[in-house]
């Protein structure tokens, strides 16, 4: 079994939002990975086996060491078939993983490229924070948070992709391999699993963590209104981004400081075209669908989460703020293996 991660609304470098979760998984036999979202400015493309290699090195050296495991591999396949092969895999993953947190800087200068292009671009009102859209209450937990988006007529999004665009990188992944393939989707990310799993041979299971669970015709400004939540800042150019300020208080305050600092860093711009587009397809609809409370949340309450999850066939409350596989990834890790077991 594979797990498939999408990521949520207004963030960039889904490996590493992932990548706490990759040696988990990996040492129990599943491979994981994360898909890039062309919606979102910068975001990067994760490689096909663990998607977590943001660091050159340990990409080369993984490639040096999928040139020398391929005969092992293809001896595997003869010797004891395609799950013997898979065990070999994740264990090479697992190694990869620990090198890869051993070796990765706690800011890359490349990784922070894509948001200096668009603060010169922008000028000086990115660097303005955008107090006026945070509320009174600051930085306060926002019970109406992630309400809405408020999409405008016309969103240009400095040339985007949009969420079609985002079901189709997933399905990409998704064609890359036969194996059964859970699909997680984070926040916005359940948006595009709900369609992008529709109709695919290798999905097994859909998991939404926090997330929106549309049905077919629906899009999220629809189920969530039009007002902006208090947490995000609107632009002028057909672009959506997250308030900076908000993020440790709101979305990691169960993480620790280096974490916090670099989630930060991984905030970008995103096509507000997004939101206001329907699902085509739900693929709830066809396949087992488990729904994931985080109840420490402090961005989406827990209560707008069970109302959110009426549709799925499992709902499961978890101790978390708005990012499990960040401030608890073993643990999130060890209730993923348990409610997707079927799948396996």
């Amino acid at each position: 079994m594979r797990v498939v991660f999408v990521h949520g609304a207004c963030v960039r470098d889904g490996d590493w939002w992932w990548h706490a979760m990759v040696a988990p998984l990996a040492a129990a036999g599943v491979r994981s990975r994360a898909v890039a979202l062309p919606s979102c400015l910068g975001d990067v493309g994760a490689t096909p086996t663990s998607g977590v290699d943001a660091c050159e090195g340990i990409q080369a050296a993984r490639g040096l060491q999928a040139a020398r495991g391929f005969q092992a591999t293809q001896g595997l396949r003869a010797a004891g078939g395609p799950q013997a092969a898979r065990e070999l895999q994740a264990a090479r993953e697992l190694q990869a993983a620990r090198e890869l947190q051993a070796a990765r800087g706690p800011q890359a200068a490349r990784e922070l490229q894509a948001a200096r292009e668009l603060q010169a671009a922008r000028g000086p009102q990115a660097a303005r924070e955008p107090q006026a859209a945070r509320g009174p209450q600051g930085a306060q937990r926002a019970d109406h948070a992630g309400a809405g988006i408020g999409v405008p007529a016309h969103s240009p999004g400095h040339g985007l992709g949009d969420l079609y665009d985002d079901v189709a990188a997933v399905r990409a992944v998704l064609d890359e391999d036969d194996e059964p393939t859970v699909l997680l989707g984070h926040s916005y990310g359940g948006m595009v699993i709900t369609e992008a799993g529709h109709a695919h041979p290798t999905v097994r299971q859909l998991v939404y963590v926090a997330s929106m669970m549309p049905d077919v015709g629906e899009s999220q400004a629809a189920l969530a209104g039009d007002a902006p939540a208090p947490w995000l800042a609107p632009g002028t150019d057909g672009t959506i981004g997250v308030v900076p300020a908000s993020v440790r208080e709101l979305f990691v305050q169960d993480c620790d400081g280096p974490t916090q600092d670099a989630a930060v860093d991984r905030l970008t711009r995103q096509s507000m075209t997004p939101f206001g587009q329907p699902v085509r397809a739900a693929a709830w609809r066809e396949v087992p669908a488990t729904y994931v409370v985080c109840t420490d949340d402090r961005a989406i309450p827990a209560d707008v989460q069970r109302g959110r999850a009426t549709r799925a066939g499992s709902v499961v409350d978890f101790a978390a703020g708005h990012h499990p596989f960040l401030s608890r990834p073993e643990q999130f890790a060890a209730l993923l293996l348990d409610v997707t077991s079927p799948a396996r």
